[in-house]
This record gives structure tokens, C-alpha cells and sequence, in this order.
């Protein structure tokens, strides 16, 4: 496989990307970032963030796959579920600030 067919494969996957996330992508685009990782006291958490502001966070469920946690912050994106900074306290319960 040459340089060129290895770009190609990769354009294919960036593109089912943005076709399957486009407000991840977006948000990525516009110099955000998507992370997702153990947060104590969770096992796994997605958040969505700016340099300024944090638009979602979701803690994974049980038997939840991490494309189905995507997924989930897809939505949360786009119906801007989080209008100000949501946060999870040690218990798990959600503050929300506007």
C-alpha cells in the first residue's frame, strides 16, 4: 500500500466520522476536544469541552459501548442539552450552572 491509498483509506474514515458525530466534529473543528477516560469515582466518562466552557459530560452505563457514549454526547450536542456547565459531584449527581 502506497502513501496515497493509505491517505485514502484514512479520508473514508475521517468522513464516516463526520457523517456519524458532526457535532463532535464541529466542536473538534472549532478547536474543542472529546475526552473520554476514568474519572474517579466513575469507571468511564465523555466530555465535551472548549478552552472556556464544558458542554456536556456523561458518565458511561453499565454494559453501555463507548460508540453508544459517542453517541449519546452526539445528541447532547446537538440539542444543547448542557446550556451551561454541568458537573458531576462524588455521589453522581448533576449540577448545572447558566
Amino acid at each position: 500500500m502506497n502513501d496515497a491509498s493509505a491517505r485514502s483509506g484514512g479520508d473514508a474514515l475521517l468522513t464516516a466520522w463526520e457523517r456519524s458525530w458532526p457535532h463532535i466534529t464541529a466542536l473538534i473543528d472549532a478547536g474543542g476536544h472529546v475526552t473520554i477516560g476514568k474519572v474517579e469515582p466513575f469507571e468511564s466518562v465523555a466530555v465535551a469541552a472548549s478552552e472556556r466552557k464544558i458542554f456536556a459530560t456523561l458518565v458511561r452505563r453499565k454494559g453501555e459501548s463507548a460508540a453508544d457514549l459517542m453517541q449519546r454526547l452526539e445528541v447532547a450536542l446537538d440539542e444543547g442539552a448542557c446550556a451551561g456547565v454541568t458537573s458531576l459531584d462524588k455521589t453522581g449527581a448533576m449540577s448545572r450552572s447558566v
